[in-house]
């Protein structure tokens, strides 16, 4: 989470990113559907996730 740290972090950016990267492996994995499921899915896992490290941070 360092390497994400660096960079300002906007909620929901994770998901929107995720989307791009899913066109990327729906296009390359010739399965849309696919793509946009696991694009979307891990970023709403990683968007989850820095909120919460955020939070932790934020409480110290």
């Amino acid at each position: 989470m360092s390497i994400l740290s660096r960079f300002a972090y906007r909620e929901g950016s994770a998901v929107v990113a995720g989307f791009v990267a899913g066109l990327a492996i729906g296009v390359l994995a010739a399965n849309l559907a696919f793509g946009l499921c696991l694009g979307v899915g891990l970023g709403a896992v990683v968007d989850g996730a820095m909120r919460l490290w955020r939070g932790q941070q934020a409480a110290r």
